[in-house]
């Protein structure tokens, strides 16, 4: 777990400057899937910027299945079909670690009612089933909330914090089962 947090801190800032450059160019030249009834186009060229490299592809099918077991457990989990993914450059050698998935709006909205979310997650590894998954959304009314979803060591460990236009709620599940869960009125 030590080492999660270590890596979290140091991919911090490369994401964000990689994240307001892609807005601008991936986004827009890249067609942003969400639903099977559009066909994810990959991305041909890699972009580097400070190190950092960032290719978009096709979910793996590793990932649809993680996905579509983690979202029976957290219904605010809007999937996608194509992803971004980070690369920073260490000794000579890259290394993967972050994704993040690549979402188009449907009449302005994404998933049928957010106008933003994201959701990135660490790299799966076929020798390394531990993932880490966090989004954030916006309803574009006062609904909006984030939530993270971690799986260690065959535990899956899920936290969600939202705010409506009454109250704002907090929960905390331990693979699928509320253990903690709390409201306060605005």
């Amino acid at each position: 777990m030590k080492s999660i947090i270590k890596n979290t801190k140091s991919m911090i800032l490369p994401f964000l400057v990689a994240s307001v450059f892609l807005s601008c160019k991936i986004d827009s030249k890249e067609p942003a899937i969400q639903t099977s009834k559009q066909e994810v186009v990959p991305s041909k060229e890699a972009i580097k910027i400070d190190g950092t490299t960032i290719k978009v592809e096709a979910l793996s099918e590793e990932e649809k299945k993680l996905f579509k077991n983690l979202i029976k457990m957290e219904e605010s989990i809007v999937l996608a079909d194509s992803v971004k993914r980070y690369y920073r450059t260490e000794e000579g050698e890259p290394e993967h670690f972050l994704n993040q998935l690549i979402y188009s709006s449907e009449e302005g909205l994404i998933g049928e009612q957010y106008i933003s979310y994201t959701l990135t997650y660490t790299p799966i590894t076929y020798q390394d089933e531990d993932v880490t998954i966090s989004y954030n959304f916006n309803a574009g009314t006062a609904l909006h909330g984030s939530g993270t979803i971690t799986s260690y060591s065959g535990k899956i460990v899920s936290t969600s914090s939202h705010c409506g236009t009454s109250a704002c709620g907090t929960t905390l599940s331990i693979d699928g089962k509320q253990v903690y869960e709390k409201y306060e009125d605005l």
